[in-house]
């Protein structure tokens, strides 16, 4: 199991601990760590450093008019939301890092750890290293100009 979510080593995006998803359902997440899959976490910890802008979405809409013209009006909503909070005009790569992860692992640098997802309080949603956690694959760092790159590849 690849999934996007959580942010282990690194804070969160709707809150200080916690990302998006890790954070509405908590109590899911705890259950696949748990499960004994072979889980794989690509989160924030690489997400945010793979990031594409205008001018990339304008290169994937001229290579591939409708699925790519498609994604460059889809994606001007976050980049939009993405200028607003960091004042600049790219937006994270989140989803197509997890399936690029599952593709091209060999751009990602990854670690065994043992992990936990606070389900309560005001930590709700943190994934952290703990020793009593569930053991899993956690994405630490990726060749993020070559995800990108991958990402755009896919277009055409």
């Amino acid at each position: 199991i690849v999934l996007m979510g959580g942010a282990v080593t690194v804070g969160g995006n709707v809150t200080d601990f916690a990302e998006a998803n890790t954070f509405h359902d908590p109590h899911a997440l705890n259950i696949v760590l748990a499960s004994g899959a072979d889980v794989t976490i690509v989160g924030l910890d690489v997400t945010t450093t793979t990031q594409c802008d205008d001018a990339d979405f304008e290169a994937i809409a001229l290579k591939s008019p409708d699925l790519g013209g498609f994604l460059k009006r889809i994606s001007s909503f976050y980049i939009d939301f993405y200028e607003s909070v960091y004042g600049r005009r790219t937006c994270n790569l989140h989803d197509p890092a997890a399936v690029i992860a599952c593709t091209h692992p060999q751009l990602f640098e990854i670690e065994k750890m043992n992990v936990l997802v606070e389900e309560s309080g005001e930590r709700i949603g943190q994934t952290f290293e703990d020793a009593s956690g569930h053991s899993v694959n956690v994405c630490v760092r990726c060749d993020s100009e070559a995800v990108q790159q991958q990402f755009i590849s896919m277009f055409g």
